[in-house]
């Protein structure tokens, strides 16, 4: 079976995976609950998530994700994640907000 590979070294084994352009990825698992994903979807766990296959050969490589739901499929139990791509100014501002954050802290110190 095909996974995810987070950030974290974390994997995670899929029932499908789907890239739908503009919207982002889409994925589908049948052996994990809301609550295990929603702590695994982290800011620092998808500034890079590989695709692997069954043999850990990686096929695709994203970056700078956002999960924006996940949701749960009442009638086979099955748990569908939707991830979008952070743009540009929003990763900028993030890496301001880290360089400041350090500023402040080193003033503090002094």
């Amino acid at each position: 079976m095909d996974k995810i590979i987070l950030n974290n070294n974390i994997s995670l084994e899929f029932n499908s995976i789907y890239n739908s352009g503009e919207v982002g990825l889409i994925i589908n698992f049948t052996n994990k609950s809301i609550t295990e994903l929603e702590t695994l979807m982290t800011k620092d766990n998808l500034t890079k998530l590989q695709v692997a296959n069954s043999t850990g050969e990686v096929y695709g490589i994203y970056n700078n994700l956002e999960c924006t739901s996940i949701t749960k499929k009442l009638t086979d139990n099955s748990v569908t994640i939707n991830l979008t791509k952070l743009d540009d100014t929003q990763i900028k501002i993030a890496e301001l907000q880290q360089t400041v954050d350090a500023l402040v802290a080193t003033t503090l110190e002094v």
